[in-house]
Formats: structure tokens, sequence, C-alpha cells
């Protein structure tokens, strides 16, 4: 650390450690956790050569996508105003920190080089296809008692949250496809066969998982990245084509494979269910409806700045109390959104919007199509979980929107730069 360190060993610093959080995201919430402070540790380091402070502070500066992230960090922070709950207010800001850390050591490290951020996307394919290897053997050893589990509603074990896994294959998927689309050295003709296997995989292994809100953002952003393509590239058969066989897809995976056929079969039988006083909340489908109505309630209760973000866990157990008392399992809000506007009111939302969705608008980041379909999966899963209410959650969206992010902005913004840093950023086209 009192070396002096080059712009190049910094972007290959900042690499090791988005490896490591990628791992982390999959195995070790506790290494993504260090992995992210590594991050920033690393940025503060650099800041003693004069060439990479002034490049940072030029960064700082200029990179109002990054800087806006933060402000989901501190939507929170007015909680303790009428705080009734200081351990879950306490838990939201600890969780929410890394809004603040990622995209403050993002801004100060070089931005990675387009060929960094392909081989970091080679990456999460590669611990993918691992964790999906890993899946398929717990599946084998207890296929039964899986199978069973399904049918009742249960998720099969994984390592770390489920829903979060599922949503990192649905992208890791999508960005299989378009490494397919670029550009390799020479021999990239069994690179592109490796990548293709890798996206196969992972794409079977979920939906062996079957976790229904990655299988869902899966289709939707595959839909509309063959929209995508139609539209600006004029390629029409292939669209067509690609989305009947989107349609036919699920058809298929309903009649060859047991675990998605049991979720699937489970979900209908849910919403067969009469809303009774016997039925309400016990079943996760119906529970999640129910979480939704007592979002809203307390949103008519307090419209413009909520119930407070650290007085929703407490507000939430006690209209369950109140009017719900025989539900065994008390939800949240399974909307983020829903839970953003109960806790901080429509004024609060519109802050959390503002500062959710500002990266892909800043310099017309949409024109990305991996930022863009990233932003779909994430929403998706928003409007169905509390998707940035965890830690897995919150790291994934953050470092992923980062990374895809300061490269884009590193290519338009940055042309003033040392030409010693590596400021081709990538635009994921």
């Amino acid at each position: 650390m009192n070396r002096k360190i080059s712009f190049r060993e910094l972007t290959h610093w900042t690499f090791l450690w988005l490896t490591t959080a990628l791992i982390g995201l999959i195995w070790s919430p506790a290494m993504l956790s260090i992995s992210m402070g590594l991050l920033l540790g690393t940025g503060l380091v650099g800041l003693r050569q004069k060439a990479v402070r002034r490049e940072a502070v030029g960064r700082l500066q200029r990179h109002r996508a990054l800087w806006a992230l933060t402000l989901l960090f501190w939507i929170v922070v007015p909680g303790f105003i009428g705080l009734e709950d200081a351990a879950y207010w306490y838990s939201r800001l600890r969780i929410k920190i890394p809004f603040i850390l990622v995209p403050l050591a993002f801004m100060l490290l070089p931005p990675l080089s387009r060929k960094q951020v392909r081989n970091l996307h080679l990456v999460l394919l590669g611990l993918l296809v691992v964790v999906g290897i890993q899946i398929i053997a717990t599946y084998l050893l207890d296929y039964a008692a899986i199978n069973q589990a399904f049918k009742e509603g249960r998720p099969m074990p994984t390592p770390g949250n489920p829903i979060r896994l599922s949503l990192l294959m649905a992208y890791g998927i999508v960005g299989g496809i378009q490494l397919l689309r670029e550009d390799f050295a020479p021999g990239s003709h069994w690179t592109k066969i490796a990548i293709t296997a890798a996206t196969v995989v992972v794409f079977l292994i979920l939906h062996i998982l079957s976790v229904r809100s990655g299988l869902a953002v899966l289709y939707v952003a595959l839909a509309a990245m063959l929209l995508y393509s139609m539209v600006t590239q004029g390629l029409w058969r292939l669209g067509i084509g690609g989305l009947v066989l989107l349609i036919g897809l699920p058809v298929l995976a309903y009649t060859v494979v047991p675990s998605f056929r049991n979720k699937i079969n489970y979900t209908r039988y849910q919403y067969q269910l009469r809303w009774d006083q016997n039925m309400q909340g016990n079943y996760s489908d119906v529970g999640r409806l129910l979480s939704w109505r007592i979002g809203w309630q307390i949103v008519r209760e307090n419209p413009w700045l909520g119930t407070g973000p650290g007085n929703l866990r407490q507000r939430v157990d006690q209209i369950y109390a109140e009017r719900y008392p025989e539900v065994e399992r008390r939800r949240m809000p399974h909307n983020q959104f829903l839970s953003v506007m109960a806790g901080s009111g429509i004024v609060g939302l519109a802050f959390f919007l503002l500062g959710m969705y500002y990266p892909l608008f800043f310099h017309q980041g949409y024109h990305s199509i991996r930022l863009l379909v990233f932003y779909l999966i994430i929403t998706l899963s928003c409007l169905v979980e509390n998707t940035l209410e965890n830690a897995e959650g919150v790291g994934l969206f953050t470092i992923w929107v980062c990374v895809l992010t300061i490269g884009r902005i590193g290519n338009k913004v940055d042309r003033t730069a040392s030409t010693k840093a590596p400021v081709t950023g990538n635009d994921g086209r």
C-alpha cells in the first residue's frame, strides 16, 4: 500500500474485488461485504498518486449517475424522526450502506476496459455453471423429497437466497447471449462454443431451480432483447422466430422438468383457493397479495411521508395482529416500490425512483442493451419482491449498475483523461 500503483494495476485490483464480490453474491454475503470494502479501499489507496487523484476528482464532479444511486441510502436516514423500532431502522441503514460505498469506489477508480467488462461477464457465467452443478447434485441426491417440496411451495435448497440467485442467473444468460454477439481474439470459435454451452447449462438449471420470479424476468428479458434487435437492427425473422420459441419453451419445460411442473401446478392450486379467513396469508401467493393489501392500507394512512422507514415493520405487525391474527407468516409488502411508499411516502418514493433510474437515462444509458435489460430484470423483480431490502439484492444491483454505467460514462465523458488510463468503456452493444 505504500508503493505507487499504476492505472493498470488499479483496474486489475478492481477486477479481482469484483470477481470475489460475484462469488460472495452466490455463496457468501460476508465475502460480498468485504469485497465492496476492498473496492473502496483500493480507490482510496490510488489517491496517493497525483494523476490518479486528478482523474478521480474529475469523475466525482461529473458522474451524477452514481451520485444519484446514493439517494437509495439517504431516503432511509430520516427514519430516525419519530422512531419507535430502532433495531429495524439500524438494520435498514446497514443493508443500504453499499449505495454509498460502491458508487464512491467506482468514482475513485479508473473505469474498467471493454475487455475487462467482457471478462467479468465470462467469470459470472463460469461461476453460475459451478453453482448449477452444485444445485443439480443436490437435486439428484434427494430427488423425491425436493419434488415433494415443490408441490408444497417450498424452494429447492441453494447457496444464498434462491430468488436473488435466480435473478443473477437470468442476467448471466443475457450476458452470455451478448458475449456471443461480440468479437473475440483469434481462436474465438472454441470460446464461443464454450460460452454457448455454459449459457444453455445455466438456462436449463434455472428451469430446474424453478424460481418463478427468476423465470418470469428471464423470458421477459429475452423477449425484450429480441424486440430490441428487431427494431434497431431490422432482424424481423430472427425476432419473430425467437418469440415463437420463447412461447414454446415453457410448455416443453412443463412436460419434461418435474420441478418446473410441480411449481406451476402449485401456483395454479393457490389461485383456485377461496379468499377466506382460513386461507389468508398461509400460502405464498395468497400471502403476497395480502401483504400488498396491508401495504396500501399504510400508504392511505400516511400518503405523503409514510409511516417512517424505521417503523414500517412495527406497523405491518400491528395490522396483522388487529385484522389477520390467524396468519402464521407475516410478510412485509412484497413489492419494493410499495414498501418504499409505505415507509417514506410519495415524497420518498419520488427520490427512490430518481436514484434508481437516473443511471439508465444519464447519457442515454438505455442504448446499452446490457444496462437496459438488467434494469428490466430488477424492475420486474421489484414488482413482486423487496429486491433491494437484503444484502444480496443491494449488492447485485449496485455492482452491476456501477460496472455497466461507469464504463459508458468513462467512454463518453472522460475524453480528457490521461492516456495511461484505460478509459474505453463498455456500451453493451
